[in-house]
């Protein structure tokens, strides 16, 4: 349970959890209960023989048919694979469609790239694989820790812990917070700070539901339902957005009217700038922060209006729910997602006259992104100007122990598939 193991290595030991049936298909097979043997392959017919061997019990399957299979392995050569590594990711991806696996676990950027004229099977790295197997345990409310030890968690417990390691400033930000209250200062300075990590662990609570959800077929409820989890989740981004300006609005001893202070009034950023100025440099116009603001707050703000609607879109996979903008400021959110990696990269589509989201993949972006800039809001509050804060804050950082330190840390961010 020490140090901060590859995903290879915290994969096999999650695989090792009764939700799982893991069969491998490699010569370090051996910690496996189930492995798969490839036999010699049959000379007058078109198939390959193999065998799923468990302790108690083996069955015999095939690879059908066998020589089309055999002429992918050009494609992986082309590449600058080996014969035998061609020939080991089309038998993988072979096996994988004919046991009929949920997942298919590799290293193999041509198995990866999804451009291999290969059997269609669900190809993972085993960083995406990890990521799977967190959600599959988080929603079936399996909280739990794998690896020397098995240690079972709350759902709170993981999700704070998580908020804490995106937001590794809010150590000494959330101590200075609490000591100035404390001191006789602010008497909701503290909690203002701590309601800041308790809407993020409450977004990565909404994001495994969004995610949940994407996975199942098409229904209005189920549309509806994820709908309603992309705007609490955008309300909580908000809030904890709002919850610094007010944190920062004490450290700089401005005493502005709460419904004054918000990162995007450009009255009240300039009277942070006198105070701050490094602080007020990061929400400027085409920043990473401020271009992440504007597309939650603009997104935030149709429950406000006329609310953000679904759409179904049919695929080879499936029907898939989309989020539908019509909003008036639709063309400031493409511009800002064009700022911060591009459009397409946030799960945007625009067709027929049409702009859609693709849920998972929006929030997939939007979490890291908008936990970063938090965290760079956070660095910049001067809360040293705080009354009860001590030199020694200046060194504050998360404690290492089970919960938050840097091995806790590592695997929770893996789990949840955060960089």
């Amino acid at each position: 349970m020490e140090g901060t193991p590859d995903a290879v290595t915290m994969l096999r030991s999650y695989l090792r959890h009764k939700a799982l049936d893991a069969i491998a298909m490699s010569v370090e097979s051996d910690s496996f209960k189930k492995k798969v043997v490839l036999d010699a392959p049959y000379p007058d017919e078109d198939m390959r023989p193999f065998r799923v061997l468990s302790k108690d019990a083996e069955s015999l399957r095939g690879i059908w048919p066998y020589r089309q299979r055999l002429k992918y392995v050009s494609e992986g050569r082309a590449l600058g694979l080996s014969e035998e590594q061609a020939h080991d990711a089309v038998m993988l991806s072979s096996v994988g469609s004919e046991i009929g696996a949920d997942l298919v676990v590799t290293d193999c950027d041509w198995l990866l790239s999804g451009k291999a004229s290969v059997p269609a099977v669900n190809i993972a790295s085993p960083k995406q694989a990890l990521a799977l197997i967190g959600l599959l345990l988080r929603c079936r409310d399996d909280f739990v820790f794998m690896g020397g030890l098995t240690i079972k968690s709350s759902a709170w417990g993981f999700q704070w812990a998580t908020a804490r390691a995106l937001l590794p400033s809010a150590w000494r930000w959330m101590s200075a917070a609490y000591a100035h209250t404390f001191s006789g200062g602010s008497t909701v300075a503290g909690a203002l700070a701590g309601s800041c990590i308790t809407r993020i662990a409450r977004t990565l609570k909404l994001r495994d539901e969004i995610h949940r959800l994407t996975y199942l077929p098409h229904t209005g409820t189920r549309q509806d339902d994820l709908l309603a989890n992309f705007d609490w989740l955008l309300v909580s981004l908000v809030a904890a957005f709002d919850v610094t300006a007010r944190v920062a609005d004490i450290s700089c001893g401005l005493g502005t009217r709460k419904q004054n202070v918000a990162w995007q009034r450009a009255d009240w950023i300039k009277s942070v700038q006198s105070v701050a100025p490094s602080l007020a440099a990061l929400v400027d116009r085409d920043t990473p922060a401020s271009d992440v603001l504007t597309v939650c707050r603009l997104l935030r703000n149709t429950i406000h209006n006329e609310g953000l609607q679904g759409a179904a879109y049919s695929q080879t996979s499936g029907t898939e729910t989309r989020v539908l903008l019509e909003i008036d400021e639709i063309n400031e959110v493409l511009e800002a997602l064009e700022n911060i990696g591009g459009s397409s990269a946030w799960g945007v589509h625009t067709e027929r006259g049409m702009t859609t989201i693709e849920a998972d993949v929006f929030v997939d972006q939007l979490i890291p992104a908008a936990t970063q800039a938090l965290d760079d809001l956070i660095r910049e509050t001067p809360v040293q100007r705080l009354s009860g804060y001590k030199p020694e804050l200046d060194n504050q950082t998360a404690p290492d122990d089970f919960h938050f330190g840097r091995g806790a840390q590592h695997r929770l961010k893996l789990l949840y598939g955060l960089p």
